[in-house]
């Protein structure tokens, strides 16, 4: 089964891209659809330029399904769902768009937020780089060793095949039992694609300070009851991440500003708005904190692009963030 596929931007020079047991293509007008997305600015890489516009959901391409699918690796509400759901989510907290797709011949109004991410640049990031040689006048891929003899040097390219091949390790990684056991088989992946969608940076910090909730919930149920997971409080949970995944140990000063973002998460809560206390510098490193968790969480080295070691360990006031 073919379907169609809104939303996909593929590397320079990669026309298509095996996930999973799926095969994503670039549709034939492919440069024109990816121009129409939004673009928050002018950016050229070494296949296009494209110009800053308002955009919309675009059919960028394809999606070879296998003729009997796995079922989905994430909880979701329908049983029914296929592994091509894991692989959607995925791409659409990778690329930093809403990525989805329909059946070849479905029909109605298409509803979905057609624009990038306010969030999520870190854990994009984070992939690390894998390229390939090929020539582009055969598409021959070739090796180090290959390209070294070969005939015609000139005509060979690089073309960066990170996200096909990050991804790929991913669905690996998540497939396993044990990870399934230790992260809720990934449904703070959800929350993930929700907390970075555009939106102000309230629901965003609120969305965010959900997650690391959620995580403690998950590493701890095992010998707390639910009841004692409820009562915990939010700064003993956000302080547990802390030291689950960034730090070695927190000291009272550290525990003042883990209580001003805790402060910071109920007044927003009951009053709608943040409290001066905290400023909007405090809460978008919240923001890329949760961006670098999220890529511990999925086994990858977190991109730095934001400094948020430096930032973190400034913020609680120790001398060095793991």
């Amino acid at each position: 089964m073919i379907k169609k596929v809104y939303n996909l931007e593929f590397r320079p020079y990669s026309n298509e891209m095996k996930i999973g047991d799926y095969i994503f293509k670039r549709v034939e007008d492919y440069p024109e659809k990816r121009m129409k997305l939004q673009h928050l600015g002018g950016i050229s890489d070494s296949e296009f330029t494209t110009v800053e516009s308002e955009g919309s959901n675009q059919i960028t391409a394809t999606v070879d399904c296998p003729e009997k699918e796995r079922a989905s690796i994430f909880p979701c509400s329908d049983e029914n769902t296929t592994h091509l759901q894991d692989v959607l989510l995925l791409l659409t907290i990778f690329t930093k768009r809403n990525v989805f797709s329909i059946d070849d011949d479905e029909k109605g109004l298409i509803v979905a937020d057609c624009r990038q991410h306010n969030y999520g640049g870190s854990l994009t990031c984070s992939l690390p780089y894998q390229g390939e040689i090929f020539d582009k006048t055969t598409m021959k891929i070739l090796d180090i060793k290959q390209y070294d003899e070969y005939q015609y040097p000139h005509r060979c390219q690089t073309r960066d095949i990170t996200l096909e091949k990050g991804i790929n390790k991913i669905l690996d990684l998540i497939s396993k039992k044990e990870w399934q056991q230790k992260y809720g088989k990934g449904y703070y992946l959800f929350l993930y694609r929700q907390a970075v969608e555009p939106m102000n940076i309230e629901a965003h910090f609120i969305l965010c300070w959900t997650i690391w909730e959620h995580l403690f919930s998950l590493h701890n149920k095992k010998w707390l009851p639910e009841k004692s997971l409820e009562k915990t409080s939010g700064s003993e949970k956000i302080a547990y991440i802390l030291t689950e995944y960034f730090v070695h140990e927190l000291d009272s000063n550290a525990h003042k500003e883990i209580s001003k973002l805790k402060d910071a998460r109920d007044r927003i809560i009951h009053f709608g708005k943040r409290p001066t206390t905290i400023n909007l510098e405090d809460m978008g490193l919240f923001i890329h904190a949760t961006e670098c968790l999220v890529a511990k969480t999925l086994e990858l080295n977190p991109s730095q692009i934001y400094d948020v070691d430096k930032r973190l360990a400034k913020f609680l006031h120790i001398s060095k963030a793991s």
